[in-house]
């Protein structure tokens, strides 16, 4: 379990640091796609229910299922980036970086 969130945490990060064609395709996929159900006052209210970059990540992954968009890992990757750059501010772990 540990190494699966590690995973899905290295392509978190990866797509944070993408370009920033990441973003505007974040903010396409944001706007054709999450403001079918809701609107960015769902990100920024004070009660949110999520508590950690991998909840964010699990939280699009279901939204995405629900709404039957077929996505792929680095679209959800670029959306819970995105997010979290803009709303939420999630540490990110560092990839990398470690001793070894």
């Amino acid at each position: 379990m540990v190494v699966l969130r590690v995973v899905m945490m290295a392509g978190v990060v990866a797509a944070a640091a993408a370009l920033p064609l990441a973003a505007e395709e974040a903010e396409q996929l944001l706007a054709e796609q999450c403001s079918r159900c809701h609107g960015s006052e769902t990100y920024s209210r004070p009660e949110r229910r999520m508590n950690s970059l991998a909840e964010l990540r699990t939280q699009v992954r279901n939204c995405e299922l629900m709404l039957g968009l077929s996505w792929f890992d680095p679209e959800i990757d670029t959306v819970t980036a995105h997010l979290n750059r803009r709303y939420y501010h999630f540490p990110t772990p560092e990839i990398g970086g470690g001793s070894e």
